[in-house]
């Protein structure tokens, strides 16, 4: 194979590459921006290992870990609450990246709402600053969840 050939290659490789990587960033800070627009709750500067998976049909699901310099103002401005079961209303953990799979018993901290057309909630913890949120869609007859 000629060196053109070689450089041609693997140019597109990396254009490949990186295309796919802007495109999961895109996919990403769209369901984040969703979920934030959607519910009210913005999240602070400097969030980190976000993760986002939308189902397409009936909700959009996230993690990201909060800073640990913005956690306590997080938690007092959208008045979260303890609540020792919260996490039982997170949808489609299971389709995270595998490290937010799981949510601790430590995440005790629960915020839910809903508006005309969505319901929401999010689940805290505190202790690492994870926080995992849940966004339902309205379903195919254009009905509330």
């Amino acid at each position: 194979m000629s060196a053109k050939k070689k450089i041609l290659i693997t140019t597109l490789g990396i254009l490949v590459v990186a295309f796919g990587w802007v495109a999961f960033r895109i996919y990403e800070s769209t369901g984040l921006r969703f979920i934030q627009k959607t519910s009210g709750v913005t999240f602070p500067r400097g969030i980190s290992k976000a993760s986002v998976y939308d189902s397409g049909a009936f909700y959009v699901t996230a993690h990201v870990t909060i800073p640990k310099d913005a956690l306590e103002d997080f938690v007092a401005r959208y008045k979260f609450s303890a609540h020792s079961s919260g996490f039982a209303s997170v949808m489609g953990v299971e389709q995270l990246e595998p490290e937010f799979r799981q949510i601790p018993a430590t995440a005790d901290h629960r915020l839910a709402g809903r508006s005309s057309n969505n319901r929401w909630v999010f689940v805290l913890d505190r202790s690492s600053g994870d926080l995992w949120a849940t966004v339902l869609y309205p379903d195919w007859a254009g009905d509330s969840p």
